[in-house]
Protein backbone atom coordinates (compact mmCIF):
# COMPACT_ATOMS: atom_id res chain seq x y z
CA UNK A 1 0.00 0.00 0.00
CA UNK A 2 1.34 3.51 -1.26
CA UNK A 3 2.38 6.04 1.75
CA UNK A 4 -0.19 8.80 2.51
CA UNK A 5 1.71 11.92 2.08
CA UNK A 6 1.66 13.77 5.49
CA UNK A 7 0.95 17.31 3.79
CA UNK A 8 -2.63 19.33 3.66
CA UNK A 9 -4.58 19.86 1.29
CA UNK A 10 -3.89 23.85 0.96
CA UNK A 11 -0.40 25.52 1.68
CA UNK A 12 1.85 28.54 1.45
CA UNK A 13 4.59 28.08 -1.83
CA UNK A 14 7.72 27.27 -1.52
CA UNK A 15 7.00 24.63 1.36
CA UNK A 16 7.57 21.31 0.05
CA UNK A 17 8.42 19.09 3.21
CA UNK A 18 5.97 16.64 4.55
CA UNK A 19 4.95 17.26 8.70
CA UNK A 20 6.44 15.09 10.89
CA UNK A 21 4.20 13.05 13.09
CA UNK A 22 4.53 13.64 16.55
CA UNK A 23 2.78 13.09 20.17
CA UNK A 24 2.14 16.15 22.01
CA UNK A 25 4.52 14.55 25.11
CA UNK A 26 7.46 15.07 22.53
CA UNK A 27 7.08 18.40 21.91
CA UNK A 28 5.44 19.93 25.01
CA UNK A 29 4.44 18.98 28.49
CA UNK A 30 1.18 19.24 30.23
CA UNK A 31 0.84 20.45 34.19
CA UNK A 32 -2.20 20.84 36.31
CA UNK A 33 -3.43 24.17 38.06
CA UNK A 34 -4.06 24.46 41.68
CA UNK A 35 -6.86 25.67 44.29
CA UNK A 36 -7.00 28.20 46.38
CA UNK A 37 -9.37 30.00 48.54
CA UNK A 38 -11.38 32.47 46.37
CA UNK A 39 -10.57 35.02 49.86
CA UNK A 40 -6.85 35.64 48.34
CA UNK A 41 -7.94 36.29 44.89
CA UNK A 42 -7.85 39.84 43.64
CA UNK A 43 -8.97 42.00 40.75
CA UNK A 44 -6.20 43.86 39.55
CA UNK A 45 -2.78 43.25 40.33
CA UNK A 46 -0.40 40.42 40.95
CA UNK A 47 -0.24 37.27 38.77
CA UNK A 48 -3.21 36.16 36.65
CA UNK A 49 -4.84 33.70 37.95
CA UNK A 50 -7.40 31.58 35.06
CA UNK A 51 -10.29 29.90 36.36
CA UNK A 52 -12.36 27.02 34.42
CA UNK A 53 -15.46 29.93 34.41
CA UNK A 54 -13.23 32.00 32.38
CA UNK A 55 -12.95 29.40 29.78
CA UNK A 56 -16.80 28.83 30.16
CA UNK A 57 -17.38 32.55 28.60
CA UNK A 58 -19.07 32.50 24.78
CA UNK A 59 -16.54 35.42 23.43
CA UNK A 60 -15.16 35.24 20.36
CA UNK A 61 -11.88 35.45 22.17
CA UNK A 62 -9.81 32.42 22.25
CA UNK A 63 -6.35 34.56 23.31
CA UNK A 64 -6.34 35.43 27.13
CA UNK A 65 -4.06 38.24 28.02
CA UNK A 66 -6.22 39.15 31.20
CA UNK A 67 -8.37 37.05 34.02
CA UNK A 68 -10.63 38.25 35.76
CA UNK A 69 -8.45 36.80 38.98
CA UNK A 70 -4.89 38.02 40.25
CA UNK A 71 -2.84 36.34 43.04
CA UNK A 72 -0.33 38.59 45.20
CA UNK A 73 3.39 37.88 44.81
CA UNK A 74 3.29 38.02 48.99
CA UNK A 75 0.37 34.97 48.74
CA UNK A 76 2.52 33.35 46.32
CA UNK A 77 5.49 33.55 48.27
CA UNK A 78 3.51 32.49 51.74
CA UNK A 79 2.02 29.38 49.85
CA UNK A 80 4.74 28.81 48.24
CA UNK A 81 3.08 28.33 44.77
CA UNK A 82 4.58 28.25 41.48
CA UNK A 83 3.63 30.25 38.59
CA UNK A 84 3.74 28.72 35.32
CA UNK A 85 6.29 30.34 33.49
CA UNK A 86 6.72 28.61 30.52
CA UNK A 87 4.89 30.26 27.85
CA UNK A 88 3.45 30.81 25.66
CA UNK A 89 0.47 27.90 27.00
CA UNK A 90 -3.03 26.59 25.47
CA UNK A 91 -4.83 26.21 28.64
CA UNK A 92 -8.55 24.41 29.00
CA UNK A 93 -10.41 22.74 31.36
CA UNK A 94 -9.76 19.46 32.42
CA UNK A 95 -12.71 17.69 34.55
CA UNK A 96 -16.88 18.07 33.82
CA UNK A 97 -18.44 19.80 31.81
CA UNK A 98 -16.57 22.35 30.88
CA UNK A 99 -14.34 19.93 29.34
CA UNK A 100 -17.29 19.24 26.89
CA UNK A 101 -17.08 22.61 25.59
CA UNK A 102 -13.60 22.31 23.73
CA UNK A 103 -12.45 25.62 24.69
CA UNK A 104 -9.27 26.46 24.55
CA UNK A 105 -7.30 29.53 25.33
CA UNK A 106 -3.50 31.03 24.29
CA UNK A 107 -1.37 32.48 27.03
CA UNK A 108 1.50 34.11 26.76
CA UNK A 109 2.62 35.91 29.91
CA UNK A 110 3.02 33.59 33.24
CA UNK A 111 0.52 32.72 34.83
CA UNK A 112 -1.47 30.14 37.69
CA UNK A 113 -4.08 27.81 36.53
CA UNK A 114 -7.54 26.18 39.14
CA UNK A 115 -7.34 22.95 40.04
CA UNK A 116 -10.21 21.96 36.95
CA UNK A 117 -7.86 23.52 34.40
CA UNK A 118 -4.71 22.19 32.54
CA UNK A 119 -2.19 23.80 30.63
CA UNK A 120 -0.14 22.45 27.77
CA UNK A 121 3.35 23.97 27.94
CA UNK A 122 4.47 23.92 23.83
CA UNK A 123 8.79 23.39 23.71
CA UNK A 124 10.50 25.48 20.88
CA UNK A 125 9.45 23.18 18.20
CA UNK A 126 6.67 25.61 17.08
CA UNK A 127 5.36 28.82 17.39
CA UNK A 128 2.83 30.02 19.87
CA UNK A 129 -0.16 31.34 16.65
CA UNK A 130 0.63 27.99 14.97
CA UNK A 131 0.63 26.07 18.73
CA UNK A 132 -3.20 27.69 19.03
CA UNK A 133 -4.65 27.27 15.70
CA UNK A 134 -3.16 23.68 15.47
CA UNK A 135 -4.90 23.45 18.60
CA UNK A 136 -8.55 24.66 17.46
CA UNK A 137 -8.57 21.28 15.22
CA UNK A 138 -8.07 19.10 18.51
CA UNK A 139 -11.24 17.58 19.41
CA UNK A 140 -10.19 17.22 23.01
CA UNK A 141 -13.25 15.72 24.69
CA UNK A 142 -12.50 12.44 22.86
CA UNK A 143 -9.85 11.94 24.56
CA UNK A 144 -11.83 12.49 28.25
CA UNK A 145 -11.85 9.39 30.34
CA UNK A 146 -15.86 8.98 30.38
CA UNK A 147 -17.39 8.57 33.92
CA UNK A 148 -19.46 10.51 36.50
CA UNK A 149 -17.81 13.46 35.30
CA UNK A 150 -15.39 13.36 32.19
CA UNK A 151 -11.79 14.07 32.81
CA UNK A 152 -8.40 13.71 31.28
CA UNK A 153 -4.67 13.44 32.64
CA UNK A 154 -1.62 14.87 31.26
CA UNK A 155 -0.93 11.41 29.80
CA UNK A 156 -4.27 11.35 27.63
CA UNK A 157 -3.00 14.78 26.58
CA UNK A 158 0.30 13.88 25.70
CA UNK A 159 -0.56 10.78 23.48
CA UNK A 160 -2.48 12.59 20.97
CA UNK A 161 -1.04 12.18 17.65
CA UNK A 162 -0.47 15.46 15.74
CA UNK A 163 1.10 16.71 12.60
CA UNK A 164 3.05 19.78 12.18
CA UNK A 165 5.92 21.62 9.58
CA UNK A 166 9.27 21.79 11.26
CA UNK A 167 9.82 24.28 9.42
CA UNK A 168 9.20 27.31 11.33
CA UNK A 169 8.52 30.19 8.75
CA UNK A 170 5.77 27.86 7.45
CA UNK A 171 4.26 27.84 10.84
CA UNK A 172 4.69 31.37 11.02
CA UNK A 173 3.18 32.19 7.74
CA UNK A 174 -0.06 30.15 9.19
CA UNK A 175 -0.24 31.40 12.39
CA UNK A 176 -0.41 34.96 11.08
CA UNK A 177 -3.03 34.52 8.48
CA UNK A 178 -5.02 33.00 11.40
CA UNK A 179 -4.28 35.26 13.70
CA UNK A 180 -5.28 38.15 10.75
CA UNK A 181 -8.64 35.93 10.13
CA UNK A 182 -9.17 36.59 14.58
CA UNK A 183 -8.62 39.65 14.20
CA UNK A 184 -11.20 40.34 11.63
CA UNK A 185 -13.70 37.79 13.57
CA UNK A 186 -13.53 39.69 16.89
CA UNK A 187 -13.41 43.18 14.84
CA UNK A 188 -17.23 41.74 13.34
CA UNK A 189 -17.92 40.65 16.64
CA UNK A 190 -17.85 44.13 18.44
CA UNK A 191 -19.70 45.94 15.75
CA UNK A 192 -22.46 43.29 15.88
CA UNK A 193 -22.42 43.58 19.85
CA UNK A 194 -22.45 47.23 20.18
CA UNK A 195 -25.83 46.70 17.33
CA UNK A 196 -27.09 45.02 20.05
CA UNK A 197 -26.36 46.85 22.56
CA UNK A 198 -27.60 49.98 21.00
CA UNK A 199 -31.02 48.32 20.11
CA UNK A 200 -31.41 46.75 23.66
CA UNK A 201 -30.93 50.47 24.88
CA UNK A 202 -33.22 51.95 22.17
CA UNK A 203 -36.01 49.77 23.27
CA UNK A 204 -35.89 50.52 26.73
CA UNK A 205 -36.15 54.49 26.10
CA UNK A 206 -38.64 54.02 23.15
CA UNK A 207 -41.23 52.08 24.75
CA UNK A 208 -42.41 53.31 28.11
CA UNK A 209 -41.51 51.59 31.43
CA UNK A 210 -43.99 49.14 33.43
CA UNK A 211 -46.49 51.66 35.16
CA UNK A 212 -45.49 54.36 32.47
CA UNK A 213 -48.24 55.56 29.81
CA UNK A 214 -45.26 57.57 27.80
CA UNK A 215 -41.78 56.03 26.46
CA UNK A 216 -38.69 58.56 27.80
CA UNK A 217 -37.60 59.50 24.27
CA UNK A 218 -39.82 59.48 21.22
CA UNK A 219 -40.64 61.00 16.89
CA UNK A 220 -40.70 64.43 17.20
CA UNK A 221 -44.39 65.54 16.17
CA UNK A 222 -46.03 63.21 18.46
CA UNK A 223 -47.45 63.93 21.34
CA UNK A 224 -50.34 61.94 24.23
CA UNK A 225 -50.38 59.13 26.60
CA UNK A 226 -49.99 55.85 24.70
CA UNK A 227 -52.76 53.38 25.19
CA UNK A 228 -53.05 50.10 26.69
CA UNK A 229 -54.70 47.28 24.10
CA UNK A 230 -55.51 43.57 24.81
CA UNK A 231 -53.85 41.50 21.82
CA UNK A 232 -57.62 40.11 21.49
CA UNK A 233 -58.51 43.55 21.06
CA UNK A 234 -56.33 44.05 18.02
CA UNK A 235 -55.66 40.87 16.46
CA UNK A 236 -56.77 37.61 15.43
CA UNK A 237 -54.54 34.80 17.04
CA UNK A 238 -54.07 31.37 14.83
CA UNK A 239 -51.36 29.08 14.07
CA UNK A 240 -49.15 27.53 11.67
CA UNK A 241 -49.21 24.07 10.44
CA UNK A 242 -47.18 20.91 10.14
CA UNK A 243 -44.86 20.88 7.35
CA UNK A 244 -42.27 17.81 6.70
CA UNK A 245 -38.52 19.55 6.34
CA UNK A 246 -37.87 17.48 3.46
CA UNK A 247 -40.82 19.14 1.37
CA UNK A 248 -38.70 21.94 1.75
CA UNK A 249 -35.51 23.68 0.05
CA UNK A 250 -32.81 25.47 1.89
CA UNK A 251 -32.95 28.32 -0.54
CA UNK A 252 -35.12 30.45 -2.47
CA UNK A 253 -36.49 28.88 -5.97
CA UNK A 254 -39.11 29.13 -8.43
CA UNK A 255 -40.51 26.26 -6.95
CA UNK A 256 -40.41 27.51 -3.42
CA UNK A 257 -40.51 30.99 -3.36
CA UNK A 258 -42.15 31.17 0.41
CA UNK A 259 -40.04 31.32 3.92
CA UNK A 260 -40.63 28.83 6.37
CA UNK A 261 -40.42 29.81 9.81
CA UNK A 262 -40.23 27.81 12.71
CA UNK A 263 -39.03 27.51 16.62
CA UNK A 264 -35.27 27.09 16.07
CA UNK A 265 -33.55 30.47 16.85
CA UNK A 266 -31.07 30.18 13.90
CA UNK A 267 -31.90 32.11 10.69
CA UNK A 268 -33.96 33.74 12.74
CA UNK A 269 -36.30 30.81 12.59
CA UNK A 270 -36.07 30.14 9.23
CA UNK A 271 -36.80 26.37 8.55
CA UNK A 272 -36.91 26.82 4.80
CA UNK A 273 -38.53 27.71 1.54
CA UNK A 274 -41.81 26.16 0.15
CA UNK A 275 -44.48 26.38 -2.60
CA UNK A 276 -47.33 27.92 -0.53
CA UNK A 277 -48.05 30.04 1.74
CA UNK A 278 -50.74 30.85 4.77
CA UNK A 279 -49.84 33.84 5.68
CA UNK A 280 -49.29 37.58 4.42
CA UNK A 281 -47.56 39.92 6.90
CA UNK A 282 -47.90 39.02 10.48
CA UNK A 283 -46.58 38.82 13.77
CA UNK A 284 -45.34 35.33 14.81
CA UNK A 285 -44.16 33.69 18.46
CA UNK A 286 -42.73 30.24 19.28
CA UNK A 287 -45.55 28.66 21.29
CA UNK A 288 -43.66 25.72 22.03
CA UNK A 289 -40.10 24.73 23.30
CA UNK A 290 -37.23 26.41 24.87
CA UNK A 291 -37.98 29.42 22.32
CA UNK A 292 -41.31 29.83 23.97
CA UNK A 293 -42.33 33.25 23.72
CA UNK A 294 -39.93 34.76 21.03
CA UNK A 295 -41.66 37.20 18.67
CA UNK A 296 -40.90 38.09 15.02
CA UNK A 297 -42.42 40.38 12.81
CA UNK A 298 -42.93 38.43 9.14
CA UNK A 299 -42.86 40.88 6.08
CA UNK A 300 -44.62 39.55 3.05
CA UNK A 301 -45.92 36.09 2.24
CA UNK A 302 -45.05 33.19 4.19
CA UNK A 303 -45.77 29.65 5.54
CA UNK A 304 -44.67 28.75 9.53
CA UNK A 305 -45.12 25.25 11.06
CA UNK A 306 -47.30 24.08 14.41
CA UNK A 307 -45.13 25.41 16.65
CA UNK A 308 -45.59 28.87 15.49
CA UNK A 309 -48.71 31.25 16.83
CA UNK A 310 -49.67 33.95 14.36
CA UNK A 311 -51.01 37.47 14.72
CA UNK A 312 -53.11 39.07 12.34
CA UNK A 313 -54.55 42.39 12.14
CA UNK A 314 -55.99 44.09 9.12
CA UNK A 315 -55.69 47.77 10.79
CA UNK A 316 -51.70 48.09 10.69
CA UNK A 317 -51.06 46.51 14.26
CA UNK A 318 -48.75 43.49 12.11
CA UNK A 319 -45.41 45.26 12.18
CA UNK A 320 -41.85 45.73 13.65
CA UNK A 321 -42.96 48.00 16.48
CA UNK A 322 -45.57 46.10 18.29
CA UNK A 323 -43.64 42.69 17.44
CA UNK A 324 -40.66 44.28 19.62
CA UNK A 325 -42.95 45.74 22.47
CA UNK A 326 -44.26 42.12 22.57
CA UNK A 327 -41.45 40.33 22.49
CA UNK A 328 -40.36 42.48 25.24
CA UNK A 329 -43.38 41.15 27.53
CA UNK A 330 -44.31 37.79 26.10
CA UNK A 331 -41.32 35.74 27.81
CA UNK A 332 -43.44 36.39 31.36
CA UNK A 333 -46.41 34.55 30.19
CA UNK A 334 -44.67 31.69 29.07
CA UNK A 335 -46.16 28.34 31.12
CA UNK A 336 -42.48 26.65 32.40
CA UNK A 337 -44.03 23.29 33.88
CA UNK A 338 -42.94 20.45 31.49
CA UNK A 339 -42.36 21.77 28.07
CA UNK A 340 -42.33 25.53 28.22
CA UNK A 341 -45.75 26.69 26.38
CA UNK A 342 -47.19 30.01 25.47
CA UNK A 343 -50.55 29.26 24.02
CA UNK A 344 -53.11 30.98 22.05
CA UNK A 345 -55.51 31.98 24.97
CA UNK A 346 -52.23 33.08 26.80
CA UNK A 347 -50.95 35.41 24.17
CA UNK A 348 -54.58 36.68 23.53
CA UNK A 349 -54.84 38.15 27.23
CA UNK A 350 -52.00 40.30 27.39
CA UNK A 351 -51.84 43.75 27.26
CA UNK A 352 -49.55 45.94 25.34
CA UNK A 353 -49.20 49.76 25.69
CA UNK A 354 -49.17 51.24 22.10
CA UNK A 355 -48.92 54.88 19.95
CA UNK A 356 -52.93 55.59 19.53
CA UNK A 357 -51.57 56.42 15.98
CA UNK A 358 -50.59 54.16 13.45
CA UNK A 359 -48.28 56.63 12.21
CA UNK A 360 -45.98 56.74 15.31
CA UNK A 361 -45.87 52.76 15.06
CA UNK A 362 -45.04 53.16 11.56
CA UNK A 363 -42.00 55.55 12.47
CA UNK A 364 -40.75 53.15 15.36
CA UNK A 365 -41.60 50.10 13.21
CA UNK A 366 -38.86 51.58 10.41
CA UNK A 367 -36.70 51.99 12.69
CA UNK A 368 -36.15 48.90 14.47
CA UNK A 369 -36.44 47.30 11.33
CA UNK A 370 -33.41 48.99 10.05
CA UNK A 371 -31.51 48.00 13.47
CA UNK A 372 -32.22 44.68 12.83
CA UNK A 373 -31.53 44.58 9.13
CA UNK A 374 -27.71 46.22 10.22
CA UNK A 375 -27.73 43.26 12.90
CA UNK A 376 -28.62 40.57 10.38
CA UNK A 377 -25.77 42.45 8.16
CA UNK A 378 -23.07 41.81 10.87
CA UNK A 379 -24.30 38.49 12.11
CA UNK A 380 -24.42 37.69 8.05
CA UNK A 381 -20.39 38.74 7.74
CA UNK A 382 -19.66 37.41 10.82
CA UNK A 383 -20.64 33.63 10.18
CA UNK A 384 -18.71 34.15 6.68
CA UNK A 385 -15.76 34.91 8.24
CA UNK A 386 -16.08 32.24 11.02
CA UNK A 387 -16.82 29.84 7.74
CA UNK A 388 -13.50 30.97 6.32
CA UNK A 389 -12.13 30.10 9.19
CA UNK A 390 -13.48 26.82 9.52
CA UNK A 391 -12.48 25.90 6.03
CA UNK A 392 -8.94 26.76 6.63
CA UNK A 393 -8.53 25.13 9.46
CA UNK A 394 -9.84 21.51 7.79
CA UNK A 395 -7.97 22.07 4.22
CA UNK A 396 -4.45 23.90 6.38
CA UNK A 397 -3.44 21.08 8.82
CA UNK A 398 -3.27 17.53 8.29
Amino acid sequence: MAKTKKVPEIRFKRFTEEWEEKLLGEIGITQSGIGFPDSEQGECEGVPFFKVSDMNNKGNENEMQNANNYVTNDQITRRRWKPITQVPAVIFAKVGAALMLNRKRLVRKPFLLDNNSMAYIFDTSWTADFGKMLFETINLPSYAQLGALPSYNGTDIESILIHLPLNKEEQSNIGTLFQNLDTLIALRQRKHEKLLAVKKSMLEKMFPKEGADVPEIRFKGFTGKWERKKISEIFKATRGYVLAFPDTSAKKTDENPYPVYSSQTKENGLMGFYKKYLYDTAITWTTDGANAGTVNFRKGKFYCTNVCGVLISSEGYANAMVAESLNLIAWKHVSKVGNPKLMNNVMSEIILTLPITIEEQTRIAAFFQNINSLIAHQKRELDKLKNIKKACLEKMFV
